[in-house]
């Protein structure tokens, strides 16, 4: 496992309980394709985007997070606490929603590979640069996250596109530049 997953992601937990508030757009954006499974790796203890998608489709949904909790299961979703998404193996299913979690790791090229070869759709929602951006990460000394337009490797394996939703980090104008996009597979 990477330092981030070895113990920064529960700090990275405790400091974001409430989790992300969900952007006024998301559910629309889930209102363009058609999926009845789901997989959120990365989620986060807040679990926000799994129940936007079970809104959208009335879907059975399945979270991955690395911070560490007590894994549960519903009629409605299953979560899974303390694990490895780099290593996680990811189910067929009809979707897969990244969001602000490849920044964090070192082989999101591989796992994203893995997450086209078992699903129909990719979520990417996450920063994007105009070029490769490697940070050190305040919070936790010898962490690197690594910013990059990600879409680029669903691209790179001829996936299309669908749909995509720029806006700034925290909807500060001044903030980072982000972009949420659905890709599909050819």
């Amino acid at each position: 496992m990477n330092a981030f997953i070895d113990g920064e992601a529960d700090a990275y937990a405790k400091r974001n309980a409430r989790g992300p508030e969900i952007e006024p757009w998301f559910k629309g954006l889930l209102q363009t394709i058609d999926f009845h499974s789901v997989v959120d790796l990365g989620c986060g203890v807040a679990e926000h985007r799994l129940v936007v998608a079970h809104s959208v489709s009335g879907c059975r949904t399945l979270g991955v997070e690395a911070a560490s909790g007590e894994d549960h299961v519903t009629p409605r979703q299953t979560m899974l606490f303390g694990r490895d998404i780099e290593t996680f193996d990811i189910p067929e299913c009809d979707l897969v929603m990244f969001s602000y979690i490849l920044h964090w790791l070192p082989e999101a090229h591989e796992v994203l590979q893995r997450a086209m070869k078992v699903s129909k759709y990719i979520l990417i929602n996450d920063f994007f640069p105009d070029d490769p951006i490697d940070n050190p990460y305040a919070h936790c000394e010898g962490v690197v996250t690594r910013k990059r337009r990600y879409g680029m490797y669903c691209a790179d394996a001829g996936w299309v596109r669908h749909i995509a939703v720029s806006y700034r980090y925290h909807n500060n104008p001044d903030d980072e530049p982000c972009q949420c996009e659905i890709w599909r597979k050819p």
